[in-house]
């Protein structure tokens, strides 16, 4: 579920969005 939610919100949201989410996903 995550990993979806990664992968269509990454082009969604903005690079700053995308930098704090990847940082949440290695957490």
């Amino acid at each position: 579920m995550i990993y979806v939610d990664y992968n269509d919100g990454l082009p969604r949201y903005p690079k700053r969005s995308a930098q704090w989410f990847k940082k949440f996903l290695q957490y």
